[in-house]
């Protein structure tokens, strides 16, 4: 089985030969160009600079975007220079995201300049916030009092959350990190909640322990509760 290295040299040298000079950059950035990388539940995620998006020239690198599809990551971004910078607006959270922790793999590094307004960022937090609130309302609905399934949400929950109350963190003017128990303990603080609900989900995710079907209606609440705070922070701002 190919290492993580390995598959981004693949991938790399996959899209040299398709672009050749048209390739800028390759960039992998996330969870496995940080700490917080884990080999079992973390995505290679990979963000690819060309100088011509046109779709006839991206079909160049058909065979190298297959055999990636088949190693169960994400498929790369594909953006020109000028289009990162335009859309910046709009993507403030994951430009924002790419910029804290990102490697290159090869050319020029195009996020270290790039400019996050805060006003695009508040909007795009807190329109988020609202979004994956309504969203676990509805699917607790469906698996309340079913301990897998309700373990699984709040799993699946847990790193969504973990970005948006880093970059809550930001807009309030306190410093982001990217390890998930940090953040959450950090947003606590600041945010007046007790984060031990999320850091429960944390050891379970991790395969730490279990949890009980007494235990569910709290922990939900816990997290409602904390995703409220947040939103009424920023929603102040």
């Amino acid at each position: 089985m190919s290492t993580k290295e390995e598959k981004l040299d693949k991938l790399v040298e996959g899209l040299k030969t398709a672009f050749g000079e048209e390739l800028e950059s390759v960039i992998l950035y996330g969870s496995a160009a940080s700490n917080e990388y884990h080999s079992d539940h973390s995505d290679l995620n990979v963000l690819v600079v060309v100088k011509n998006s046109r779709y006839h020239k991206l079909g160049r690198a058909d065979q190298i975007a297959r055999w990636w599809n088949k190693t169960s990551n994400p498929p790369p971004l594909f953006f020109t220079e000028e289009e990162i910078r335009s859309s910046a607006d709009v993507f403030p959270i994951e430009f924002s995201d790419m910029q804290d922790a990102h490697r290159i793999l090869f050319g020029r590094d195009v996020l270290a300049d790039l400019r996050i307004d805060p006003t695009h960022l508040r909007w795009e937090v807190e329109h988020e916030l609202r979004g994956k609130l309504l969203s676990l309302r509805s699917r607790y609905v469906l698996v309340a009092g079913d301990v897998r399934e309700a373990t699984t949400l709040l799993a699946q929950s847990l790193s969504s959350f973990a970005v948006l109350f880093r970059h809550a963190l930001r807009l309030c003017g306190k410093s982001a990190a990217l390890i998930k128990a940090e953040i959450f303990k950090a947003a606590g603080q600041e945010f007046h909640f007790d984060p031990a609900a999320f850091l429960e989900v944390l050891t379970v995710r991790r395969g730490e322990k279990k949890l009980r079907r007494e235990d569910l209606d709290t922990l939900f609440e816990k997290y409602f509760d904390a995703v409220h705070k947040v939103i009424e922070r920023i929603d102040a701002l």
